[in-house]
C-alpha cells in the first residue's frame, strides 16, 4: 500500500464515522498531497479545514454537518511561539531548523502545521495533544536557546507575501506561474508532470487548468500565491491581475 492509499484508508474512516456517529471526526495535519487524495471522494459539505489560522498550507480536516449535528467543530490545534531567549547572540534560523528540532522530540511530521517566521523566532501550529510536550521540551534550535510558550497571538500570515500587478494573457495556472516566478514554460510543465503544483489543496495535472479570483496556489519548491482580482485589460487583450506571492 503506498502513501496515498494509506492516507486514502485512514480519512475514510474518520469520514464515515462521522457520518454514522453524528459527531465530528479530525485528522491529523494533511500536507498538499493529503488535501488532494481528500478532494477525491469527500462531500464538501461534511468536511471542513483549517491550520489554525487563514491561509495555511497543511491544515487538519474536520468530518461532519454543522448543519446536522447544531455546532461549529472544535479545531483541535494550538499555536506555540518560539523565541531566543537571547537575540545578541541568536542564529539566523530557517524553516528547516525550527522543524528539525521539532521532529528531533520524537514528534510524527503530521501533528505539526504551518510554521510561520517572524522577527529571529516562529509561531507554529500543533495538535493540542502535542503542545504541552513540546513547549516543555524544546530548548534549542540548532545552538540558539529558545524559550516555548502557547499564544493566542498570530501573526498575519499574508504578512510576509509580496503584493504583486502581473499582466497575464489568460487565467491559466501556467501561465500565472511563470510570471510569478520567472520561469519558463517549460520549467512550469515540468513541475506539474512533477506533481509540484496544486490550486486550492488539489494537484494541478494540466498546463492549461483554469483558475480565478480567490483561488490559492501551491508551487513546491517555490512558495504559494493568493490570486486575485482582473484590474482591468490591456488594449492588447492582457489581464491585469492583483496577486499576494509568498516564497
Amino acid at each position: 500500500m503506498n502513501d496515498e492509499e494509506m492516507i486514502l484508508k485512514r480519512l475514510k474512516v474518520l469520514y464515515n464515522r462521522a457520518y454514522n456517529k453524528v459527531y465530528y471526526t479530525y485528522s491529523t495535519f494533511l500536507g498538499l498531497n493529503g488535501q488532494s487524495v481528500l478532494a477525491s471522494f469527500a462531500s464538501a459539505n461534511m468536511v471542513t479545514l483549517f491550520g489554525g489560522t487563514g491561509g495555511t498550507e497543511r491544515v487538519v480536516a474536520a468530518f461532519g454537518d454543522k448543519e446536522m449535528y447544531g455546532y461549529e467543530p472544535v479545531f483541535p490545534i494550538k499555536c506555540i511561539k518560539i523565541s531566543p531567549k537571547g537575540t545578541k547572540f541568536a542564529e539566523n534560523l530557517s524553516h528547516r531548523d525550527f522543524l528539525g528540532s521539532i521532529l528531533s522530540l520524537g514528534i510524527e511530521r503530521e501533528q505539526v502545521g504551518d510554521i510561520i517566521i517572524k522577527d529571529g523566532g516562529a509561531h507554529v501550529f500543533v495538535l493540542d495533544n502535542m503542545a504541552a510536550y513540546i513547549t516543555d521540551n524544546l530548548d534549542r534550535i540548532r545552538h540558539t536557546p529558545v524559550r516555548c510558550e502557547l499564544t493566542e497571538d498570530i501573526p498575519d500570515i499574508y504578512s510576509e507575501a509580496k503584493e504583486l500587478v502581473v499582466q497575464i494573457p489568460s487565467e491559466r495556472v501556467d501561465v500565472l506561474v511563470s510570471k510569478v516566478y520567472h520561469l519558463s514554460r517549460n520549467d512550469v510543465t515540468s513541475l506539474i508532470k512533477g506533481k509540484k503544483i496544486y490550486i486550492d489543496g488539489v494537484l494541478c495535472n494540466k498546463d492549461g487548468a483554469r483558475i480565478k479570483n480567490g483561488n490559492v496556489i501551491s508551487v513546491r519548491g517555490y512558495g504559494r500565491i493568493w490570486y486575485g482580482e482582473v484590474m482591468q485589460t490591456t488594449k492588447k487583450g492582457n489581464l491585469c491581475v492583483k496577486v499576494s506571492a509568498a516564497v
